[in-house]
């Protein structure tokens, strides 16, 4: 039974998958403080590695990392040569991953004590695509938590999709399931917490998902919004969340080939605040803006058909994990 941790900037959860199809939630953790410190990092790396390959991918952040201040300080200050050296070896030493490390030592004792018995894969789930650095830095921390993996590192959005029936890794009946099939279909994505917001479109074709846009915002979490909608600034704070989201979900899609709907046909939230009344009523402003009629619950997730957003992309991974278990005998890695 593949156990899968799902990282966010704050916190983590643990979730896993059964032979059945059945799934349980087993622990959300807070983060240290340097366990945020090293997420944020690894954050930062990966916005700019994506940024290089996909010029739709918009990020947007008042914080200036450590490599990124120094490196502008180096170029525009006439330091002597000795400093220049000690400035480059403190931007570039090595991350502490230890703290990732503790992370998943901590989630892995939550669900070893639950199942009675121990826990050797698990697999994860991050907000957005993982530079090489980043995948680097997660398989270190779970080779010395002592884990395996069997998928590696997903995003967030798509593993969520999938636990909630867009794809095939979970065994729900016909009528229930939202199967891609043979025709494409657009689906929009939003991971909504306090630290951060990640916005991505997706085509999903078949159960392959492809990200054509992605808005990831520290700038508007939900902890961001509720400091600017108290502070003494004149500023339209949601308005802010709203335009992001228009960006995102704007049609038609440029330089997409086949047969691709131009509306959206799918909407998936996840997210310990992916509930926020705000979010909601925003989302279902902008949709219909779009021609787009998705039901926008207000109830909380058990009044409805969706998996507790908080751990969907943990189940989604879970069910990944499993799958590929028992369709391909040897294990690849990133």
């Amino acid at each position: 039974m593949p156990k899968v941790t799902k990282l966010t900037l704050l916190f983590r959860t643990s979730s896993i998958y059964y032979a059945n199809g059945s799934a349980l939630d087993i622990a959300k953790i807070e983060g240290s403080r340097r366990y945020k410190h090293v997420m944020r990092h690894v954050q930062a790396t990966d916005v700019a590695s994506v940024h290089e390959e996909m010029p739709e991918f918009t990020y947007l952040s008042k914080a200036v990392t450590r490599s990124s201040f120094l490196s502008r300080m180096q170029h525009s200050l006439p330091l002597p040569s000795f400093l220049h050296k000690a400035l480059s070896r403190w931007q570039y030493q090595p991350l502490d991953i230890t703290a990732l490390e503790g992370m998943l030592l901590a989630l892995k004792v939550a669900t070893e004590s639950y199942l009675g018995g121990p826990v050797t894969i698990a697999d994860l789930a991050a907000p957005m695509p993982l530079s090489p650095l980043g995948q680097q830095i997660l398989r270190s921390a779970s080779s010395l938590a002592g884990l395996d993996r069997a998928v590696g590192v997903q995003i967030a959005g798509q593993a969520a999709a999938r636990a909630n029936g867009i794809g095939t890794y979970y065994q729900y009946s016909e009528e229930d399931h939202c199967d891609g099939g043979a025709s494409p279909q657009v689906i929009l994505t939003v991971d909504y917490s306090r630290a951060a917001l990640t916005a991505i479109l997706w085509i999903e074709d078949d159960s392959v998902f492809e990200y054509r846009r992605i808005r990831h915002d520290v700038g508007l979490g939900a902890d961001a919004l509720y400091r600017c909608q108290h502070s003494e600034i004149d500023e339209p704070c949601y308005e802010r969340l709203a335009e992001a989201l228009r960006q995102v979900v704007k049609m038609p899609l440029e330089d997409v080939e086949g047969d691709v709907p131009s509306m959206i046909g799918g909407l998936v939230l996840l997210g310990e605040k992916a509930t926020d009344w705000r979010l909601r009523q925003i989302l279902q402003q902008v949709l219909t803006e779009q021609g787009v009629s998705i039901s926008m619950k207000k109830s909380e997730y058990e009044e409805s058909d969706m998996i507790d957003p908080t751990f969907a992309a943990a189940r989604g991974v879970a069910a990944a994990s499993w799958s590929n278990q028992n369709e391909q005998p040897a294990k690849s890695d990133l």
